[in-house]
């Protein structure tokens, strides 16, 4: 009788990871897009050091550039070709304003209200298409946030917390513009690069026009939280299965 309590308790534990797990996956599979063609030729989107807003409601926006080793505040801008940034060594007359490795590595670090994984990126102006005595490639970088804060220490990629998603080469050059991203991971801040730093004759340079993704909801926990997240919760379960199993197969041996 209690080997039958025992088992009736575990398979309740089962179907409950079961469902969990199958409530993640179609939670998961909400998408979103973020858009920035309309935001206003040159127009300001966020101040050096404050986050901002254009085109994409609960998506926030700022700059960041790593100039001689040391991570500065940019401006960020809005053209017809996408969102860029305007670094303190760069004025409104020697653009492009670009997110560029040329003199420093400019950054776009995008803030959500929850946590989301993204699956593409599209560039509106760049290099490959574009190419001048500076500027001929146009090579991404995109990051996530995983530290142990709930907001990031730094905004510069080289930090800690900072996870590498994929390094994307010539995204100027393929069709739409558009490089698809495949990544587990789900985060509020996501951090969007020219890749490394300048090597060689080969300068990157680009503009974002926009972004997407999937929204992972409330199954998914902070940065440092406690809540199970949906491949926890699969694991889970097939524990349960393989537990369950074990003790059949020694109720049948004492049989």
């Amino acid at each position: 009788m209690k080997q039958q309590i025992a088992s009736s308790a575990l398979f309740r534990a089962l179907a409950a990871a079961c469902l969990l797990t199958a409530g993640a996956s179609a939670h998961a599979a909400t998408n979103w897009t973020a858009s920035y063609g309309g935001c206003g030729e040159g127009s300001t989107v966020a101040a050096a050091g404050s986050f901002g807003t254009c085109g994409s409601s609960g998506v926030d926006v700022r700059g960041s550039s790593v100039i001689g080793g040391s991570v500065t505040d940019a401006t960020v801008k809005a053209w017809s070709g996408g969102l860029g940034v305007q670094n303190q060594n760069e004025s409104n007359s020697n653009g492009p304003h670009a997110l560029d490795n040329y003199g420093g590595l400019d950054a776009l670090i995008f803030k959500f209200t929850e946590a989301v994984s993204m699956t593409g990126l599209t560039l509106g102006w760049n290099g490959s298409d574009n190419s001048t005595s500076h500027y001929n490639d146009s090579d991404v970088s995109i990051y996530a946030w995983t530290g142990a804060s709930a907001t990031p220490t730094s905004y510069a990629s080289s930090v800690a917390g900072w996870v590498l998603i994929g390094d994307y080469f010539n995204v100027g050059t393929k069709t739409g513009n558009t490089q698809a991203v495949a990544t587990p991971v789900f985060s509020s801040y996501w951090l969007v690069s020219a890749y490394g730093s300048s090597t060689g004759s080969s300068t990157d340079a680009f503009k974002v026009l926009s972004l997407a993704g999937t929204y992972c909801g409330a199954l998914c926990a902070p940065p440092g939280g406690d809540v199970p997240e949906p491949g926890s919760l699969a694991l889970m379960a097939m524990g349960a299965f393989g537990l369950m199993a074990a003790r059949r197969r020694q109720k049948n041996q004492a049989i």
